[in-house]
């Protein structure tokens, strides 16, 4: 529910279930469907026709609730495509010792455009470190079911 500045969980009379905000539904089916490839915020508010004040509101209680992952300054992904992605990395480097932006070309269908900001973003956050002949998994991350907490 929208309350004055906040975005909250309206709780519904069916056990423990919740009902949450439409507004925060209709913002993260959107970046849920773009998938690994999201268009800017304000793309994303135009595409959906909404009011920026309930749009701005939506999409902050969704970053500050950690279902959109801050890649970098214009680029958010959901939280499960994120947790897919450390997954199907995981498994590569059980395969193979370096990912390089052409891996994640062909593994996951994105440009240069994204995969090198989803590169950087897996080098800030510690999942791998770079080389000259790409990326390497950092010793002692184990980040199976990333998602999984």
């Amino acid at each position: 529910m929208i309350n004055g500045n906040s975005v909250e969980k309206s709780s519904v009379n069916s056990g423990d279930n919740r009902k949450e905000n439409p507004f925060v539904l209709r913002v993260e089916k959107t970046f849920i469907d773009y998938g690994f490839q999201p268009p800017r915020r304000t793309e994303v508010a135009d595409a959906l026709k909404m009011d920026r004040k309930q749009f701005t509101q939506a999409y902050n209680y969704l970053r500050q609730s950690g279902r959109l992952v801050c890649i970098n300054a214009d680029m958010f992904i959901h939280k499960t495509h994120m947790d897919n992605l450390i997954n199907a990395l995981h498994d590569f480097f059980i395969q193979k010792d370096i990912l390089t932006p052409q891996d994640m070309r062909e593994m996951f269908g994105l440009s240069r455009k994204y995969s090198i900001p989803l590169l950087e973003h897996l080098d800030n956050i510690h999942f791998t470190v770079r080389s000259v002949e790409g990326r390497r998994l950092c010793r002692g991350k184990n980040f199976i079911n990333y998602g999984v907490h």
